[in-house]
């Protein structure tokens, strides 16, 4: 029975991962994931050292070894436990009902919330004014190019809100010196008006561990770990049982926080 509860939580992490990559498929364009270090408490702040600019380089006959350096932000990061919880009480059990049903649903819940709460670090007071304003019905190409030109790194992409995106919907190219062209679909908890955004990895920073034991605690009777696509980063599915209830419950959690890494890394388009 043991084999199959943990084949069961396996493929709890497997559909959640198919159901989340489109919620956040965004967010790698603009975040940099870091595991927390192993024996560290993970609802503990943590202080992330995050290299802005490098050294100069020299050339010619007189280099100086001795000189360069590099600009370091000390990123001040707390974790916030996330976690999605289902179950099946004994008598749908009985009747043949699965936690895989649910798990898709939850994945979506979950995935959703994780997003939201990145995206609520855009805003005009983390990473100044936008570098575009404008009404979706009168975005185009020239927009696409302030957005470009206004981030001028080699790893930039751009992401924009549906109606933004439908005005210049890649069909199999994306513009010069793009990584990527991506729609995301909720701006809910972006700043006023922010509609999109050009960005490089380093704007925003990602801190992860799983929790340090299931939920349940003794009542676990299997763990698999959980990849959150678009974060690189990895949680854990839980299957649990409760004895006074006979109920089976399944779970993700994953603790996660995030903090702006490199001010000058995204520039914000805002509707009109």
């Amino acid at each position: 029975m043991a084999n199959d509860y943990q084949q069961t939580a396996q493929n709890l992490s497997i559909a959640f991962s198919e159901v989340a990559f489109p919620v956040l498929a965004a967010a790698k364009a603009f975040t940099t994931s870091f595991p927390l270090e192993a024996k560290m408490n993970p609802a503990l702040q943590r202080i992330i050292p995050f290299a802005t600019s490098g050294p100069t380089v020299q050339t010619g006959n007189s280099v100086d070894y001795l000189t360069g350096d590099t600009t370091t932000n000390m990123v001040a990061i707390t974790h916030e436990h996330y976690s999605v919880s289902w179950g099946l009480p004994s008598e749908e059990i009985q009747f043949g009902a699965k936690l895989a049903w649910a798990a898709k649903l939850a994945a979506i819940n979950f995935a959703k919330k994780l997003a939201q709460d990145i995206f609520a670090l855009v805003t005009e007071a983390n990473f100044g004014s936008a570098v575009v304003t404008r009404t979706s019905a009168n975005f185009g190409a020239d927009d696409i190019t302030a957005l470009h030109a206004s981030l001028p790194v080699t790893d930039r992409s751009i992401v924009l809100a549906t109606d933004y995106f439908s005005k210049v919907r890649p069909l199999s190219w994306y513009p010069p010196s793009f990584s990527a062209v991506t729609e995301h679909n909720d701006f809910s908890t972006a700043g006023a008006s922010v509609r999109g955004f050009c960005c490089s990895p380093k704007a925003i920073l990602i801190s992860y561990a799983q929790p340090l034991l299931g939920p349940g605690g003794a009542n676990v009777v299997a763990v698999s770990p959980l990849i959150v696509p678009g974060l690189g980063i990895e949680g854990q599915a839980a299957i649990y049982f409760i004895p006074q209830t006979r109920t089976l419950r399944g779970s993700f959690s994953v603790y996660m926080g995030a903090g702006i890494g490199d001010a000058s890394a995204l520039k914000i388009l805002k509707a009109a």
